[in-house]
C-alpha cells in the first residue's frame, strides 16, 4: 500500500468510526484450576428501561459471604459487553480474572452496539451513550447479596467519566485505565495531523485538516449548530467537554487508581502527565504505567491502521493482579487469586485458554516480566508520539 493510500485509508476509518459510532447465553460455572482462585459463575441481565435495553453479564464469586463488585464502563466506539477488539476480549478477561480473585462484577453492551441504527446521533450525549447504563449496572450490583462495597473500572471513554459516573453512584472508588486528559476531539484531530503529514500534506489532506479544525474550534466554543459536523454530532463532543472529566476527578473524594499502557497508540502515555498534574497533591491516587502494554493492556503494539491481529491477545495477568490488589486494599481485605500460571492466557490458565495463547508466534515476549513503573501522584510522566487508531 502506497503513503496515499495509507493516509486515505486512515483518514476514511478515524472520520468514519467518530460518524458510525454515534448512529451506530444462559448462567454459567466456571472453576478456576489453580490452587487458591475462586469458583465463580456469570449468568445474564438486563439493564435499563425501555425502548434501549442493554444486555450484559454479572459474575459472581463463589465461596464468599462478602465481597467487592465493580462495573465495567466500556471506551468510544460500539463495543460489546466484552469490550472486543479484533479477536480480544479485554473485559472478558478482567470479569474472569476479578471473580477469581473474589471481585464480581457487570459488564454490558453499550446501546450503540444493540440500537445503534435507531439511534439518532445528532442528539445522543455520553448520558445516553455510557452513563445510564453503567448507572444502572451499579444498581444492580449493589442489590447483590453479599456485596460489601462498590467501584467502577472503566476503559479509554470509560475511564475518563469514571469519576463522575462513581460519584454519581456513590461508590468507594475508582480505577481509569488508559484514560483521556485530552478532549477527544482534540485528540483526533492530532492523531489526524501526523498521518497526514507522515510524507507531505496533499491540497485535499490539508482541506480535510481545516474542516477538522474547524469543528475542533466549534466544540471549544461550545456550539451545537451545525449539528453534524467533520468529525462528528456536535453535541457529543460539546457535552463531553462541558463535562470537565479532570475537574470532576479532582472533586471526586474517593480513591483512584490509574493505569497506562507504554505502547498505547490510541490514548497516548502522555496523557498520563496531564493526570498526573491535575491531581498530583492526592495522596489516594495511586498511577502505574506498564511499559510493554498497549491500549487494551495486552502484550505489544496496538494495530494501528491494519485489520488486526490473527491471534487472540488475553489482558496481561499483571494488570488484572493489580486492579485486584488495590481493590482488596480499599476494603481492608485480602486479594486471593491464582497461583503464578493460572491468569487468563497463560500456560494453564484457569480459564483454560490454551498454553501460549495471546502471545505471537516467536514474539520474544512468551513468559517476559514486564517492566513497570509505579509513581506517586505529582510525579512526571514519559512523553510518547501518539499514533491514529480510534476507538479510545
Amino acid at each position: 500500500m502506497g503513503p496515499h493510500a495509507w493516509k486515505g485509508r486512515a483518514h476514511r476509518i478515524t472520520v468514519g468510526l467518530l460518524v458510525a459510532v454515534l448512529l451506530a447465553g444462559a448462567a454459567g460455572w466456571v472453576r478456576g484450576s489453580a490452587a487458591g482462585a475462586f469458583t465463580f459463575r456469570e449468568e445474564p441481565v438486563t439493564l435499563g428501561t425501555a425502548p434501549w435495553e442493554v444486555e450484559g453479564t454479572l459474575a459472581l464469586p463463589e465461596g464468599a459471604s462478602r465481597f467487592p463488585g465493580v462495573v465495567l464502563v466500556p471506551g468510544f466506539g460500539p463495543y460489546d459487553r466484552d469490550a472486543t477488539t479484533g479477536l480480544d476480549t479485554p473485559f472478558r478477561d478482567l470479569a474472569r480474572g476479578l471473580a477469581q480473585r473474589g471481585i464480581a462484577s457487570i459488564r454490558f453492551d453499550k446501546r450503540t452496539f444493540l440500537h445503534g441504527p435507531k439511534m439518532d446521533g445528532k442528539a445522543l450525549t455520553v448520558e445516553e451513550d455510557l452513563i445510564q447504563d453503567a448507572l444502572a449496572a451499579a444498581r444492580l450490583l449493589a442489590e447483590q447479596e453479599g456485596l460489601e462495597a462498590l467501584f467502577i473500572v472503566g476503559h479509554g471513554l470509560g475511564g475518563t467519566l469514571a469519576p463522575e459516573i462513581a460519584q454519581r453512584a456513590q461508590a468507594a472508588g475508582a480505577v481509569l485505565l488508559a484514560p483521556l486528559a485530552t478532549p477527544l476531539d482534540e485528540l483526533v484531530l492530532r492523531q489526524l495531523e501526523e498521518v497526514f503529514r507522515a510524507d507531505g500534506l496533499s491540497a485535499e489532506e490539508q482541506a480535510h485538516l481545516e474542516r477538522a479544525r474547524a469543528a475542533v474550534e466549534q466544540f471549544r466554543q461550545g456550539q451545537t449548530e451545525p449539528a453534524q459536523t467533520y468529525l462528528g454530532p456536535a453535541r457529543y463532543f460539546v457535552d463531553l467537554r462541558q463535562r470537565d472529566p479532570l475537574g470532576r476527578a479532582a472533586s471526586y473524594a474517593g480513591p483512584l487508581l490509574i493505569l497506562h499502557g507504554g505502547r498505547d497508540r490510541v490514548v497516548p502515555p502522555s496523557e498520563l502527565a496531564l493526570w498526573r498534574q491535575r491531581l498530583g497533591g492526592r495522596q489516594d491516587v495511586t498511577f502505574r504505567l506498564f511499559l510493554f502494554l498497549n491500549h487494551t493492556f495486552t502484550r505489544g503494539e496496538d494495530p494501528v491502521l491494519t485489520s488486526g491481529f490473527r491471534w487472540r491477545r488475553a489482558m496481561a495477568p499483571e494488570v488484572i493482579e493489580t486492579i485486584a490488589g488495590w481493590i482488596w486494599a480499599q476494603v481492608g481485605g485480602e486479594p486471593v487469586g491464582p497461583e503464578p500460571g493460572g491468569g487468563p492466557g497463560d500456560p494453564g490458565g484457569a480459564l483454560g485458554e490454551p498454553a501460549g495463547e495471546g502471545l505471537p508466534p516467536g514474539s520474544g515476549e512468551e513468559g517476559a516480566v514486564q517492566p513497570e513503573t509505579e509513581t506517586p501522584a505529582g510525579g512526571g510522566g514519559p512523553g510518547f508520539d501518539p499514533g491514529l487508531m480510534p476507538g479510545a
